[in-house]
Parts: C-alpha cells; sequence; structure tokens
C-alpha cells in the first residue's frame, strides 16, 4: 500500500470471484476483503493499531537493559476449545508474534503499531527469572512495567545408584501444573560432576504455579538418559537442591513365534510403561 493505503495487483484474472488479506505484521490477523458486483476493487477495513511501550525493571525498579521483549496474542475469548487448538498445532503454525525494539532509554522497549487486543509479553533477561504479562492493547499508546528479578537456581545432581559415581549428559527438567496442564519451567544436561543448574527461576515460581493447578499438584524433575531410562523425584517445598540415583537400564530380549516356529511377518515389538500411580503421566508417555 502506499501513502493514502491505495495498491495495485496486475495480471489478476478477468474471471472467477477476487478476494484478497491484509495485514500490517506477522503479529495481526488476516483480515479478508472480496470484489462484489463483478467490480475490480477489493477493499479491506483493518482493526486499529497502536504503540505499546513497554518498561522492564529490577526488584529495586532499576531499568533492565539487554532484555528480549516478545508479543504474543492472547487465546480468544469465549473458546473453551483455544488452548486444545494450541497443544494439536504446536509446533505446525507460526505463532502470532512480534518483537519489541530496544530505545534509548534505559529498559524501554517499544512496538510502534500493533493490533488492539490481548496480548501476552514476555521479557528474558540473562541471569534473571523469565516474567511474563498480559495486557489488553486498546489503542493509542499502551504503558507496561514488567518487574524482572534475579532469578533462582534448582541444583539437580544425578549419580548411578550401583556405583554411587555422578552421570554425565543426563537431561533434567523441572516440570510443574499450568492450570490444566503442566509445563516446563527448565531443563539443563549434566555435566561431568553429575550437576545441572535449572533456571533461573521466579522467587515465587512454585507458589504460583500451584495457585492454579487442576489435577498435577507437584513439582518434579525428571530426568532421562540413553543407558539409565528415565527416572523423576518430586522437589520438596524451598528445596533449593535435589537428588537422583538411577539403576543402569536393562535389556530385555524375546522372541515372536508362530506356534514356536518363525513368523510370517515382520513385527514391531513396543513397550509401554506402566505406572498405575501416575495415569495421567502414563497415558501421555509413548510406548
Amino acid at each position: 500500500t502506499d501513502e493514502k493505503g491505495t495498491y495495485s495487483i496486475q495480471g489478476v484474472p478477468e474471471d472467477g470471484a477476487v478476494v484478497g488479506a491484509f495485514r500490517r505484521h506477522r503479529s495481526e490477523s488476516w483480515t479478508s476483503g472480496k470484489a462484489l458486483g463483478g467490480s475490480s476493487i477489493v477493499d479491506f477495513v483493518v482493526p486499529t493499531a497502536g504503540k505499546v511501550i513497554c518498561s522492564v525493571v529490577d526488584e529495586e525498579d532499576q531499568p533492565v537493559t539487554g532484555a528480549d521483549v516478545s508479543f504474543r496474542a492472547s487465546a480468544e475469548d469465549g473458546n473453551q476449545m483455544a488452548w486444545m487448538a494450541n497443544i494439536a498445532m504446536a509446533g505446525r503454525m507460526p505463532m502470532k508474534q512480534t518483537t519489541a525494539k530496544a530505545t534509548n532509554a534505559p529498559g524501554v522497549y517499544i512496538v510502534d503499531d500493533l493490533a488492539l487486543g490481548k496480548w501476552t509479553i514476555e521479557a528474558r533477561v540473562a541471569g534473571r527469572a523469565v516474567v511474563r504479562k498480559e495486557v489488553e492493547h486498546t489503542g493509542g499508546e499502551t504503558l507496561v512495567t514488567l518487574r524482572s528479578p534475579k532469578g533462582q537456581m534448582l541444583r539437580v545432581v544425578v549419580t548411578d545408584s550401583i556405583t554411587g559415581e555422578p552421570i554425565s549428559k543426563a537431561h533434567a527438567t523441572l516440570l510443574g501444573p499450568e492450570g490444566f496442564l503442566f509445563t516446563a519451567f527448565a531443563s539443563a544436561f549434566t555435566g561431568k560432576d553429575g550437576a545441572a543448574a535449572l533456571g533461573p527461576l521466579a522467587p515465587a515460581w512454585r507458589d504460583d504455579a500451584m495457585s492454579e493447578a487442576v489435577w498435577m499438584k507437584e513439582t518434579v524433575v525428571s530426568v532421562e538418559h540413553p543407558e539409565y531410562g528415565a527416572t523423576k523425584v518430586a522437589v520438596p517445598e524451598g528445596a533449593t537442591e535435589v537428588t537422583l540415583a538411577m539403576p543402569p537400564a536393562c535389556t530385555i530380549e524375546g522372541v515372536v513365534s508362530w506356534g514356536g516356529g518363525p513368523p510370517g511377518n515382520v513385527y514391531m515389538v513396543m513397550l509401554r510403561w506402566d505406572d498405575d500411580s501416575d495415569p495421567m503421566a502414563q497415558a501421555m508417555m509413548l510406548p
């Protein structure tokens, strides 16, 4: 579009309906339009956009520089199935997201042309807890302040349950409730000493997670290793370190036969984890 908001496209077929879609940037939904009554004009009426100014400060209200500030469109109001759609399409659809630009003022980040509506703003700063805030952008200028506190770390130590030796290259993940589902707060691989640092975490990360928990009522550290399998341990309230002793994984061998003879077809054998104490997690585990 030019400075008057008009545009022209060459090579459009003369026959058939002419439809189009418009948006200012990838953070917006598409606005569609079509030519009526044989007309060659497609008009668009797009939602009003405005400026969002975001200030990122620390726990003492001092400006924080070097932050990555992103805006993501919030779930649609009244759509009870929106969370299921987000899961089903995870990794398959581009997120409606835009990134704020740092200004000359320390700790101030700006988006000049953001569509109106509800947005979830996220700020990531090295060494500090990730902070998110949902805001209603109603036009003009929307001012937002995000407080990014110094992050806490959770130390995880993984050892061999037989030898007591540290296990390196084990993948540790801190899991906890997020409403009806659960989420990963942090993850890392263990080093040669068998230790990994998970974080940075918000000061009240555990309380915040538990306040809206539906079915998962604890926070756990899950550890996986190709030679030791997987195990998990609950994180006690106030803990800054957890330890896990992993038994070496065994090898299961078997034979598929037809009445004692070789099978006539190729078979794929799957092993499914069986843990009646955690049926929801079992249902989500792949064979």
